[in-house]
């Protein structure tokens, strides 16, 4: 059994606008790339289980706007084009029905943290928007996060051996 949790319990609720989502409904349409999706996998016994940990907002923009929620409104870039105007998804041309449908969606994917508090506190941090936290800098946290894990792991067996000698 496999599933994505779109929204997990530390996430912001979904509000968007028409405009910010036909924003990102643009974007693919251009071929300006959308911001990747942070996923987390957890799970055990035959589930497998994403947790989307920033990407919530795009993917359900994506998915609205499949399912005719809304129509493209205040466009920047195909305001003119009469293709697009104030259109829903069922109105496209089926080129552009499938170019939406496939297109390419950046996804960074991590194994389960030892602690849920690291994915809550990278959610936290991501979403503060700020300039000096970016990829890599999540990467590097992660990485050592994971290696002060696995020192605390041999530190506790090397306690462990000590007492049962």
């Amino acid at each position: 059994m496999q599933g994505i949790i779109l929204s997990p319990d530390y996430q912001r609720e979904y509000r968007s606008k028409a405009k910010e989502e036909s924003s990102i409904i643009e974007s693919i349409i251009v071929g300006i790339p959308i911001p990747e999706i942070f996923l987390v996998r957890t799970g055990g016994n035959g589930i497998q289980l994403r947790h989307v940990m920033d990407g919530q907002h795009r993917l359900t923009a994506i998915y609205r706007y499949v399912k005719d929620k809304f129509a493209l409104t205040d466009l920047e870039l195909l305001k003119e084009d009469e293709e697009f105007k104030n259109k829903k998804f069922s109105q496209l041309s089926r080129e552009m029905k499938i170019k939406i449908l496939g297109s390419h969606l950046s996804v960074l994917e991590f194994e389960e943290f030892e602690n849920d508090n690291i994915e809550i506190e990278l959610s936290r941090l991501k979403n503060m928007k700020c300039q000096w936290l970016r990829f890599i800098q999540i990467r590097v946290y992660i990485l050592l996060i994971s290696l002060i894990n696995v020192w605390k792991r041999q530190r506790k067996k090397r306690m462990d051996s000590k007492q049962e000698s």
